[in-house]
Parts: C-alpha cells; sequence; structure tokens
C-alpha cells in the first residue's frame, strides 16, 4: 500500500534528520574507533541503535542483545565525577529494561585511549543525584547575569564507580 511506504519513508527521513541533528560525522568517526576497541574486549559486536532508544549501540553476542550502550566523548577525563543527563539515562535504563539488558554509559577520550564505563542502574538516580545544574540548551546564550537561562537534571558519578579499559 502506499500510504504505508509513505509512512515508513517519513519515519527513516525523520531518523535520519534527527541523527544529523545529534550526531555529525566527526562525533560518529569518534564513536566507530571506540566501538571496535569494546568490540574487541567485550568479544561481540555493536550495532548502531535508533536514536530515540538514547543509546548509541546495542552490544550483541550469538545474535542476543546483551547490552545497550551509550557513548560519550569528554575533552578531559581528569575529574573526580563524571556527568550524565538523568532524563537521557533514565531513558536508556527504562528502554534496555525492557530487553531484560544492562544500560552502559562509557566515557572517552581518544587522546588519552581512556575509555570509563558504568552499568547505570535504578539505584543510580538516588545514589547520584539529581542535581540541578545550569545548561546551555538556549545555543549558547547566557542571561544578563552571566548564567545559563535553562536548568537541567543530572547524575554526578564517582569517577571510582566507573570500570576503566586502556588500550
Amino acid at each position: 500500500r502506499v500510504l504505508g511506504s509513505n509512512r515508513v519513508q517519513l519515519r527513516l527521513w525523520r531518523s535520519k534528520l534527527m541523527s544529523q541533528i545529534y550526531e555529525n560525522d566527526k562525533d560518529l568517526k569518534k564513536e566507530k574507533i571506540i566501538a571496535k576497541v569494546l568490540e574487541e574486549k567485550w568479544r561481540c559486536e555493536l550495532y548502531k541503535a535508533p536514536i530515540s532508544y538514547h543509546a548509541d549501540y546495542f552490544a550483541v553476542d550469538k545474535q542476543r542483545v546483551k547490552s545497550l550502550l551509550e557513548l560519550k566523548h569528554k575533552q578531559d577525563i581528569d575529574y573526580k565525577f563524571l556527568i550524565s543527563k538523568s532524563v537521557q539515562a533514565a531513558t536508556g535504563v527504562m528502554i534496555a529494561s525492557m530487553f531484560k539488558v544492562p544500560y552502559i554509559q562509557a566515557h572517552f577520550n581518544l587522546e588519552e585511549k581512556l575509555i570509563l564505563y558504568k552499568v547505570i542502574e535504578h539505584k543510580d538516580f538516588s545514589l547520584y543525584g539529581p542535581e540541578i545544574v545550569h545548561t546551555k540548551n538556549n545555543n549558547g546564550r547566557k542571561l544578563k547575569n552571566g548564567k545559563f537561562p535553562y536548568y537541567d537534571f543530572v547524575l554526578k558519578i564517582p569517577k571510582s564507580e566507573f570500570v576503566r579499559i586502556e588500550y
């Protein structure tokens, strides 16, 4: 049916458009490098996840989804805490729980050849947040007082909670 195929085309187009907004070619190249490293370390295959899943990849082993993975490039990982947006993490945890698999956030720095990852669980939301922070969601515009006009809820997770991979 023509109507059905148009809907499918519209969904595919919208999905592609959204991924272009949130993921540029430079970011995707960085993610692919890290994905290859993790495939070797974890002995699995990583497949790109739909953008609506709030994750970048599915980790698959023997035709079964083993985890949902979000990759985050960090310019500097030399902090005591790593920050994750609460709503994004909560959505990822919820979707992963539907598949009965863990939701993993991996923060990486290509220059340092370092990956830090952690399974984000429901209990993490009460242990590490949510904290309210100012965010730049308004195209970087600031108010007259120098603060950003939007707030966001984040998880502030100690770096010691993450597993370290050097490659």
